[in-house]
């Protein structure tokens, strides 16, 4: 249970940076970084080789976030509902 916490917490922060992202005016792409414990962003305002549009960055980092919770839960609500 611990962990789904943990999951959880960390899926909310993917959402919430995907809706940082949708709502930056002006931000026309997305640059993705970070190291091995940490992911970053950086919202650019032109669209240069390998960045990634913002709508599309904003699609993906809340579609994962949402994917990563109901891979954490649906397995326990389903075990709940059938009684085991």
């Amino acid at each position: 249970m611990f962990w789904r916490v943990i999951g959880s917490i960390g899926a909310i922060t993917f959402i919430g940076g995907g809706m940082d992202i949708a709502s930056t005016g002006g931000c026309a792409a997305v640059d993705f970084g970070g190291h091995y414990r940490r992911a970053s962003y950086t919202c650019t305002f032109g669209q240069y080789p390998g960045d990634l549009s913002a709508g599309a960055a904003s699609f993906l980092m809340i579609g994962g976030g949402i994917a990563f919770i109901a891979l954490l839960w649906i397995p326990l609500i389903i075990r709940n509902r059938r009684g085991y």
